[in-house]
């Protein structure tokens, strides 16, 4: 599941999301649209806040997807 989606199922907006990983909405807005790729620390806050709904992997299976 992406971040994206995560985010729309659980009703929760980028800024709320944010507090509970401990990073701004615009980091998770730039998240979302690849414009930054969480660091690790983040990485491992998203992963524990989405109960590993939401997997590492899934910020970069697009740019694989691409490049194949």
């Amino acid at each position: 599941m992406t971040l994206g989606q995560y985010l729309t199922q659980k009703g929760l907006t980028r800024e709320a999301f944010g507090r509970l990983i401990g990073v701004s909405g615009q980091s998770v807005s730039r998240y979302l649209t690849g414009a930054r790729t969480p660091s690790k620390r983040a990485m491992l806050r998203i992963i524990k806040a989405t109960e590993g709904d939401v997997r590492a992997d899934s910020f970069f299976s697009d740019h694989l997807n691409r490049a194949a």
